[in-house]
């Protein structure tokens, strides 16, 4: 059974290793490896945490991509993918060329222009166009207020594949586009890994309880 004061965080499997990472409602971290569990303080996990990102910066050594400025929902979409990364490059595109991917129906992947995703219409003022679909956020926050938290905390940095497709920053990207404040190319920052074919969903279909 369950522990109703607990929220999981994430769970992987690495190898088949289930790896689970757990809150106690603010008080201690629970992590667990396959059959082992580790009790963490929140300061003590932070620690942890820091000191993983920081062996992992060392052992990518990738110019231009420091893991300790990456914003942490970024790190945990893109995390299966870090160990794959073979360069990061400044690079300019044109804002009509960029897409986005984002799960419409259960394993359906849609590849869309970002000017007819469902977040450009949300900020267009299409309010029920995000209603399907769930958005990575603080357990306290509402999927509109951190929709519109964004708004006057935009990335400075945008992060693309090498078919053009947002990583991160489509939240500000949606809303840059929709204010006009943006210019016709933008400098972004490419990603480029080894395997080509390796999806990056950035929204998914709302689960049901």
């Amino acid at each position: 059974m369950s522990n109703p004061a607990v929220f999981r965080l994430n769970k992987v499997n690495i190898r088949n290793n289930v790896i689970s990472i757990e809150d106690n409602i603010g008080e201690s971290i629970h992590f667990h490896l396959g059959l082992v569990r580790f009790d963490l303080s929140i300061e003590e996990f932070n620690q942890v945490t820091q000191t993983f990102i920081s062996v992992l910066n060392e052992q990518l050594n990738i110019h231009n991509f420091n893991l300790h400025e990456q914003d942490e929902y970024f790190l945990e979409r893109i995390a299966p993918y870090i160990p794959y990364i073979v360069s990061v490059e400044d690079d300019v595109v044109k804002i009509e060329e960029i897409k986005c991917l984002y799960e419409k129906e259960i394993d359906h992947i849609v590849e869309e222009l970002i000017t007819n995703s469902p977040l450009y219409k949300y900020y267009l003022g299409e309010k029920e166009a995000i209603s399907d679909y769930e958005i990575k956020r603080d357990i306290w926050q509402s999927k509109e207020d951190a929709l519109e938290n964004v708004i006057n905390n935009r990335n400075k940095v945008i992060y693309l594949d090498e078919n053009n497709r947002v990583l991160d920053g489509y939240k500000s990207l949606c809303i840059g586009i929709v204010k006009g404040d943006l210019a016709q190319e933008i400098k972004i920052k490419r990603i480029i890994c080894e395997d080509k074919n390796l999806k990056r969903v950035l929204m998914k279909e709302r689960r049901e309880w």
